[in-house]
């Protein structure tokens, strides 16, 4: 697999977690909100759920080709995305649609938030392989452009805020868990974490250059009660 996030090794398994689980994430985010199409909504929110769904698929499906290219025959990518394809399929029908919904509404907050700290703070410029920056650039346009949406249909359905926050408590543990159980498949079983340079670029990247643990503390901060627990959209 090669470097393609300023030449780091650490850097481009960070983000290659991130793509891995896109994958199955999107495709659990567009089957959700299909569901919301047999619900009572106004008929302009349903075409912008029809048109959200096909934008989903198509992210996960450009995500898995940039995928395949760029982690070849890497075991540790193949096992991470059977996990976390595994763990969704095994997950989904345990929970209700309201809860599923809320999923989806809390998976966007998240992506948005991401996808803002990317383009403020031009981290696509990092990237050396012209396919990332395009790929990243066209997907965290759409997910701030599309971000709201869950938000619209929850307010529609009158999906209540116990149910909101079980969803978001729920999609926020297994994102976060999912990207630290990649982060040891893919970082610390290679023989890079004896690489004193790992370690190096792990911590500029959270805290000094990238700065990603303080971006996004203070991102989700902004928004996290009034967009997503209350549903004043």
């Amino acid at each position: 697999m090669s470097n393609w996030y300023q030449n780091s090794f650490f850097k481009t398994q960070f983000v290659t977690v991130f793509n891995i689980l896109t994958v199955s994430g999107e495709t659990f985010v567009a089957e959700s909100m299909e569901l919301a199409l047999s619900e009572p909504l106004d008929p302009a929110t349903k075409k912008l759920v029809e048109k959200f769904v096909r934008e989903e698929h198509s992210h996960s499906h450009a995500t898995h080709g940039f995928n395949k290219k760029f982690c070849g025959d890497d075991w540790r990518a193949h096992l991470f995305h059977r996990i976390c394809s595994s763990f969704i399929s095994l997950c989904e029908p345990l929970v209700s649609t309201n809860i599923k919904l809320s999923m989806v509404a809390a998976s966007e907050f998240w992506t948005a938030n991401a996808a803002s700290i990317v383009l403020d703070h031009q981290l696509i410029q990092n990237m050396n392989e012209p396919a990332a920056k395009q790929l990243f650039e066209w997907h965290c346009k759409e997910e701030i452009a599309h971000s709201r949406l869950p938000l619209l249909v929850m307010d529609e359905m009158k999906i209540n805020p116990l149910e909101r926050f079980i969803g978001f408590l729920l999609s926020s543990l297994t994102e976060f868990w999912m990207i630290a159980l990649g982060c040891i498949l893919l970082v610390l079983t290679s023989p890079q974490i004896f690489n004193p340079k790992t370690w190096y670029d792990g911590f500029t990247f959270f805290f000094t250059d990238e700065k990603i643990l303080f971006r996004t503390m203070t991102t989700m901060s902004k928004h996290f009660e009034r967009q997503l627990l209350w549903g004043k959209t």
